[in-house]
C-alpha cells in the first residue's frame, strides 16, 4: 500500500534549499541528524531563526522524505538522541571474564516465535511507561513511540518488519497502546500508515490492533479525564492493576505462554551445560597451548 506520491515536486526555493542540504549531507562521511543539517542552512542564510525548524525545514524535509523525492529517502537523516555512547571495553583479563561470566551464567536465548502462530510486537505512545511493558511482557519486543515518531524511526520498523516476515514467514500482529485523544489516534494512524507504506514484504500479512485506550475505557477503568480535553484519557492515569488486566489479556490472545516458557527453560538448560563445558577455559588460556 505505498502512497508515495511520485508527482510532487518542491517549490523553487525548496529545490535550492535541497541542492544545498545535499552538500552538506555530502560533506562528511556519517549520516548527520535533521538538526545538524538545519543549522548548516541556518549559517547559510536560508533560514533565519530557530523557530524555523518547526515551521519550514521540517515541513519540507518531511515531505521530500516522504515522497522519497529526488534519492531523499526516510533513512537519509538519522534520529537525534541523548543516550550515551559508551566505546571502551569491559575487561582488564581473560580471568576478570571468565570470573564474571561464571558469577553471572552464560545467557541462551531462544526464539519463541518459530513455533507461534503470529509473530508479535508490542508498540506504546508513552515511553514513561517502558517499565510497566518490560515488567508485564516476556519474549516480545517493545518499541516506544515518545509521543510522534521520527521518520527515520518508523521506516526502520517498516524495515524490522519485512526481515521478520522473511525470518518467520508468518502473519505479524501489532499490539497498539496509547492515549485516548485526538492527538494520539493521529499518532497512531499516521505511524500505521508511514510504516505500511513502506513495507514491501509483508504488507499483506500486518495487522495493527489497538488494544487500548480504545473508547469506553475511559469509564470502565474509572480513569481521570484529561482536565483541558474533557473525554479523553491518558495512558499514565491508567491504574497499574487496569494496565496489567489491558497488557496481558491482549497478549495473551496471540502468544502462547507455554511455548515462551518452553524456550526460557531450554535456554537455561543450554546455558548450564555450556558453563560446565568451558569451566577449564582460563586455565586452557594460562597455559598457552593453544599457540599465538
Amino acid at each position: 500500500m505505498a502512497y508515495i506520491n511520485s508527482n510532487y515536486q518542491p517549490n523553487e526555493l525548496g529545490r535550492e534549499i535541497l541542492e544545498r542540504a545535499n552538500e552538506h549531507l555530502n560533506s562528511v562521511a556519517y549520516k548527520s541528524t535533521a538538526r545538524w543539517l538545519f543549522y548548516r542552512l541556518l549559517q547559510d542564510g536560508y533560514y533565519t531563526k530557530k523557530s524555523d525548524y518547526r515551521n519550514k525545514f521540517m515541513k519540507l524535509l518531511s515531505n521530500v522524505r516522504h515522497n522519497c523525492y529526488g534519492g531523499w529517502a526516510p533513512d537519509t537523516l538519522v534520529d537525534d538522541t541523548r543516550a550515551a555512547i559508551i566505546k571502551t571495553g569491559v575487561y582488564k583479563t581473560t580471568d576478570d571474564w571468565v570470573e564474571d561470566f561464571s558469577n553471572g551464567g552464560f545467557v541462551v536465548n531462544f526464539d519463541h516465535f518459530y513455533s507461534q502462530t503470529f509473530y508479535v510486537e508490542i508498540w506504546f505512545e508513552a515511553a514513561a511507561m517502558i517499565r510497566q511493558f518490560q515488567y508485564y511482557i516476556k519474549g516480545v519486543n517493545l518499541r516506544p513511540f515518545q509521543g510522534k515518531p521520527s521518520i527515520p524511526y518508523k521506516y526502520e520498523i517498516a524495515k524490522s518488519l519485512d526481515a521478520a516476515w522473511q525470518r518467520y514467514r508468518k502473519r505479524i500482529v501489532i499490539l497498539y497502546f496509547g492515549d485516548y485523544d485526538p492527538v494520539g489516534l493521529e499518532i497512531q494512524r499516521t505511524a500505521e500508515e508511514d510504516i505500511k507504506g513502506w513495507c514491501r514484504l509483508c504488507n499483506g500479512n500486518l495487522e495493527i490492533v489497538r488494544c487500548g485506550l480504545n473508547a469506553g475505557d475511559g469509564e470502565r477503568f474509572g480513569m481521570p479525564e484529561n482536565i483541558k480535553k474533557p473525554g479523553s484519557y491518558q495512558w499514565e492515569a491508567l491504574d497499574d492493576a487496569h494496565a496489567r488486566e489491558l497488557i496481558t489479556t491482549s497478549v495473551d490472545k496471540v502468544v502462547d505462554k507455554g511455548i515462551v516458557e518452553h524456550a526460557a527453560a531450554t535456554g537455561k538448560k543450554a546455558a548450564k551445560i555450556f558453563d560446565k563445558y568451558v569451566s577449564g577455559f582460563s586455565d586452557y588460556i594460562a597455559s598457552g597451548e593453544y599457540g599465538d
